[in-house]
């Protein structure tokens, strides 16, 4: 039996993570928002050749369509949004990063702000802002 998987490419990823944790709600919703803020915080802390890959990914997906360079300026948006009014997934991530790494919480926190800025960068700079 053949079974059909797609696999996003990890920008287009990356990209969505950023587009949704803000709509997610309740206790629930805070810890999934969480979550999407740490995979992008994993991705990137993956080094330079990974966030190259995820530059090229972005650029590929702002190319291919009018929609496409919407989603990836709605999600920049977001997530200047979500640095700039300290969104509570913010500290949900860094806590979940505390537990896994045994940073501490501030250090935890420094982390996911330095790669959700980075990130925030990448999108706009792949959007000519």
């Amino acid at each position: 039996m053949r079974v059909d998987v797609n696999v996003p490419q990890l920008g287009a990823f990356l990209v969505s993570r950023g587009a949704i944790f803000q709509q997610r709600r309740g206790p629930a919703g805070k810890r999934k928002a969480g979550k999407d803020l740490l995979y992008i915080h994993d991705v990137l802390a993956g080094g330079s050749d990974v966030a190259a890959q995820v530059q090229r990914d972005v650029r590929t997906l702002v190319g291919e369509s009018r929609a496409g360079r919407d989603y990836v300026a709605y999600a920049a948006n977001h997530v200047t949004l979500g640095l700039r009014n300290n969104h509570s997934a913010i500290d949900e991530a860094a806590l979940m990063l505390n537990e896994r790494e045994g940073i501490s919480i501030d250090g935890a926190r420094a982390a996911i702000r330095g790669f959700l800025t980075d990130f925030m960068e990448m999108l706009r700079e792949v959007l000519g802002e």
